[in-house]
């Protein structure tokens, strides 16, 4: 994997999953290899030194959700972590460092201040890196405090491009590609297949933002229209409003950028006579 200065990404593969008439998976999955243009100036490496340094002891701290809206992405991201460090104890360890401890923490959601507390917790421990979080705004909301701990943060699923910039003391990293690659990607695939008249529904964060933006920029940039464009509270009880302003509008697809509140908005997209190659 190849990075840019400011810690992204330059390139990534994208999978695209499909799913029949009868809602069963799809066997073949198309990857696509994408090139992203570094934007922007980085951050220089600087402020003090990691808390935690030079004392005998590598300790890494998770801030990955073991509760909130992304919480079912926790299990396995904690499980990458696990086993990154038994892969670094098996090849010998980290030299200079006697051995490396790990400090478990819950990032929560940006609607409780759970990842504040984890925060708070976790960097008088000493840590020297700390390991997510999934969610660009839990990242976002913390990111001052740790960089300018000095401690380094790296992410493996953030993808807002407001991080790419953001001031981090240089100190901020991840895995996930910016959402420039992925709207781009998403953008040309629906004019790929045929479709210019495209309605948007996206989840109000950092994450639905940045992500909605470069869509519309690559269908309106490709010579299609976004119809409607409806950005939605997460944490909303009820969509038939939001549904109801995208079937007005007449698209001829629609592109639902969300977590786990999607299952609702698509059950209501059904409800309201939406659903794949619907004459209405």
């Amino acid at each position: 994997m190849n990075f840019w200065d400011a810690g992204d990404p330059t390139s990534a593969s994208i999978g695209v999953y499909q799913f029949g008439p009868d809602n069963t998976l799809l066997p073949d999955v198309t990857y696509q290899q994408g090139e992203i243009k570094p934007e922007g100036k980085a951050n220089p490496i600087d402020g003090v030194a990691q808390k935690g340094a030079n004392d005998g002891t590598w300790t890494v701290g998770t801030f990955l959700p073991v509760t909130g809206s992304l919480a079912f992405l926790g299990p396995p991201e904690i499980a990458g972590v696990k086993l990154a460090i038994k892969d670094i104890e098996a090849a010998g360890g980290i030299p200079g460092f006697d051995k490396i401890v790990l400090e478990e923490g819950d990032s929560g959601d940006t609607s409780t201040n759970t990842g504040q507390q984890t925060v708070k917790r976790l960097l008088p421990l000493g840590i020297d890196v700390l390991i997510g979080a999934a969610s660009s705004g839990s990242t976002l909301s913390v990111l001052d405090q740790v960089t300018n701990a000095g401690v380094l943060m790296i992410s493996p699923a953030n993808t807002s491009p407001a991080l790419t910039t953001a001031p981090d003391h240089g100190l901020y990293w991840r895995t996930a590609p910016s959402d420039v690659l992925q709207g781009a990607f998403l953008g040309s695939l629906v004019l790929e297949d045929g479709y210019t008249k495209v309605a948007i529904m996206s989840l109000q964060d950092s994450y639905g933002d940045g992500l909605n933006a470069n869509v519309t920029k690559a269908i309106t940039e490709g010579g299609g229209e976004v119809v409607a464009n409806v950005v939605y509270d997460p944490k909303a009880t009820d969509f038939a409003a939001d549904v109801a302003k995208v079937k007005a509008a007449g698209p001829e697809a629609i592109v639902l950028i969300g977590f786990d509140e999607s299952a609702q908005i698509i059950q209501e997209l059904v409800k309201q006579g939406i659903r794949p190659n619907a004459a209405s």
